[in-house]
């Protein structure tokens, strides 16, 4: 969980498993980023997890709002409960990876911490 910028308000973190995926079909989106001719945006870089498997690293993640990040756009609407945001998103994840080939080891998993969380959430 982290804490929204200017609030007290927590929110869930998404269980993303730095496969690059949505970062590397940014040819498919609206955007003003920088990308490749294979749509790879300009701010990916490669890097390696501590076990040595390929992981991708946003190099402004910390200000993607600022430089109209369109993975931002998938932004909870408010009438949408969030174990039911994630659950759609978690899944979008998959299909997209699925779709440009990723290894299904990077699946995203709504794990039972995190479905807790958001349903305690969504009851509020």
């Amino acid at each position: 969980m982290r804490e929204q910028e200017n609030t007290n308000v927590l929110e869930p973190t998404y269980p993303c498993t730095q496969c690059g995926a949505c970062c590397k079909v940014m040819h498919t989106v609206e955007t003003t980023l920088p990308y490749d001719e294979t749509g790879r945006c300009a701010y990916l870089v490669d890097a390696e997890s501590p076990d040595g498997r390929p992981i991708y690293l946003c190099s402004v993640y910390e200000t993607r709002a600022e430089v109209d990040c369109p993975t931002l756009n998938s932004m909870k609407p408010v009438d949408v409960p969030w174990f039911d945001f994630y659950a759609f998103m978690i899944r979008s994840c998959a299909l997209l990876q699925e779709s440009i080939g990723v290894d299904s080891s990077y699946k995203p998993q709504m794990t039972p911490d995190l479905a807790a969380i958001l349903r305690s959430m969504s009851e509020e």
